[in-house]
């Protein structure tokens, strides 16, 4: 049966899918189980297998889909990605590892904490990229009870979706995509985007790796010369869509909760995470409630006469400024 580009067979209570696989692991992937290693394809409802910390779970469903010819061609976002055998670390994964591109997949920081990122925000086409299998493809969902992760490969995956929500969270996924690039001696190439907004309770923009335009570009945000969060450039939007960059799906947009203090100026930094590079608009200075920045916005002119009549009155008090003083 063939629903949405996607095949399921039916069998140990499967269900339908009508949208590509969230998280799953391609035929022959070696999974730790209670009594050693086994095929992802041969686990069965019932089966023990270890989670992330080596602790056995009991597997509460399983699903097979194929991923067919006319469904890569329609979209070819949903091709597999083919994680290369210790792009994550030190024997992580043991050997090539291919999953669906929301897998969720483990990185260890030099700190030791463990950070998750769905494989398709890990893809630097070096270590991490498209699989170029053939034209149909089986992939292997498994859920463990406690929604937890299992080890493939060695490697901690398929977690349940983290939430990047924080500063701190959003932080550690950057610095984990940074990790993984300069492991994989993945140079960046052209910085393009934009910063589209850069207000205290909201920052948008755009950014794609001229390069490597599918690769998601690792920001930083600065203020005041600190780091006060990360993003990865991953949204989708229409506008970018219509104006054919990239896949369109290259967007970035936070809103900072609370949003940044308003009493005192700010200067706002957007930088490529590898390599430190501003993008293009970036920094922006906010200045501190009150300043001469909110005092002309808030004197913005509704019409060209009003323009014109604060262009005449921003000119005489220039003049008068600058005028030497008298005597």
């Amino acid at each position: 049966m063939v629903q949405g580009g996607w095949l399921d067979a039916q069998n140990n209570g499967m269900r339908m899918n009508e949208m590509p696989a969230g998280q799953g692991f391609a035929a022959g992937t070696m999974v730790a189980t209670a009594s050693g290693r086994r095929n992802v394809e041969l686990l069965d409802i019932g089966d023990e297998v270890l989670d992330a910390t080596g602790t056995p779970r009991r597997v509460r469903w399983t699903g097979r889909i194929v991923l067919t010819a006319a469904h890569l061609t329609a979209q070819p976002e949903a091709r597999p990605i083919r994680v290369r055998a210790g792009a994550l670390g030190e024997g992580m994964p043991r050997r090539d590892l291919v999953v669906a591109p929301l897998t969720e997949l483990a990185v260890v920081l030099p700190t030791r904490a463990l950070v998750t990122l769905s494989a398709r925000l890990l893809m630097n086409d070096h270590t991490i990229l498209r699989d170029s299998g053939t034209d149909r493809l089986e992939l292997f969902e498994v859920e463990l009870d406690g929604d937890a992760g299992l080890i493939a490969e060695d490697l901690p995956a398929g977690f349940a979706l983290p939430n990047h929500a924080t500063p701190d969270q959003r932080t550690a996924a950057v610095r984990a995509r940074k990790l993984v690039n300069a492991r994989g001696g993945c140079l960046p190439g052209p910085l393009l985007g934009r910063v589209d907004c850069a207000e205290r309770g909201l920052l948008y923009g755009w950014a794609i790796d001229e390069a490597r335009p599918l690769m998601r570009v690792a920001l930083e945000i600065l203020v005041n010369g600190r780091v006060f969060t990360g993003a990865m450039a991953s949204l989708r939007r229409n506008d970018l869509v219509r104006a054919g960059i990239a896949d369109g799906a290259c967007g970035f947009h936070i809103e900072p909760n609370p949003p940044l203090p308003a009493d005192r100026t700010l200067l706002v930094q957007v930088r490529r995470a590898d390599d430190g590079l501003d993008l293009p608009g970036s920094p922006v200075l906010l200045d501190k409630a009150g300043g001469p920045a909110q005092l002309l916005e808030a004197l913005k002119p509704a019409s060209p006469a009003q323009t014109a009549a604060m262009r005449d009155v921003l000119r005489a008090g220039l003049d008068t400024l600058q005028a030497p003083p008298a005597g």
